[in-house]
């Protein structure tokens, strides 16, 4: 997830994945715990790098819906995206851009998520998570 504002929406994963603890589960990807859509809110700040670029691959749909530039920033904006995965939907491990503050929050169900060196950390419905410039996100 570089340079911008998403929404994820992820649904179901495999049972065994789902009903482990979140701890139990070790990967280089971002894991959705099984629920129906699943929904995240991103937003990134000071970007000029597509953010899209990290997730697009994966997702079964991206739709930038938000999208700013900064006037005192130069070349660089803030944007907005939705983006909705299917089961047992992942992301790719990613360094963010040194540029790019990524705020998300989840708008429906749970993601599984690790920043650098971080424990993995499942976030709900309505909680949200951020990641800072040069992070790398698993």
């Amino acid at each position: 997830m570089t340079g911008s504002a998403g929404t994820h929406r992820r649904s179901e994963q495999t049972k065994a994945d789902a009903d482990c603890h979140p701890s139990d589960r070790h990967s280089s990807t971002t894991h959705i715990p099984r629920r129906p859509d699943i929904k995240i809110l991103l937003c990134a700040a000071l970007t000029a790098v597509p953010f899209t670029a990290a997730i697009a691959k994966d997702a079964d749909s991206v739709k930038l819906v938000y999208d700013h530039v900064l006037p005192n920033v130069p070349g660089k904006s803030i944007k907005a995206v939705l983006v909705e995965y299917g089961p047992g939907g992942t992301s790719p491990a990613h360094t963010h851009p040194k540029s790019a503050f990524i705020y998300a929050t989840v708008l429906e169900g749970a993601i599984r998520s690790q920043v650098n060196d971080g424990p993995a950390k499942t976030y709900r419905a309505g909680e949200s998570f951020s990641e800072f410039p040069g992070d790398h996100h698993a």
